[in-house]
């Protein structure tokens, strides 16, 4: 059932999803270059993993493997920096404690 889900019907299908996805970060990456909130280079390695997801695909386990530390390693910087820029205020300068509002 795997082998007829993923290289017979079901792969158009999965096909346009992976574009689909890989085009939406790569959109994610440039809304965040442009506004200057975050820093500039913070969606990037996302958008890289995520438009490699169709050649990752059809590669070696080792190659998925290694693609998933890249997709882990691009969230994580990416939630660093949300995080980092939260305790800012808005002219760029360390908040109050009092001013900002907990994590949970």
């Amino acid at each position: 059932m795997v082998n007829s889900v993923r290289w017979e019907q079901g792969s158009v299908f999965i096909l346009f999803g992976l574009i689909f996805l890989a085009v939406s970060t790569i959109l994610f990456a440039a809304v965040i270059w442009a506004s200057g909130i975050l820093p500039r280079w913070s969606g990037v390695p996302l958008a890289i993993g995520f438009a490699l997801y169709i050649p990752q695909y059809v590669s070696p386990q080792e190659i998925r493997v290694t693609h998933g530390i890249l997709i882990l390693a691009g969230c994580i910087l990416l939630g660093g920096t949300c995080r980092s820029t939260a305790m800012l205020d808005r002219d760029g300068h360390l908040a109050n404690k009092s001013d900002q509002v907990p994590v949970i």
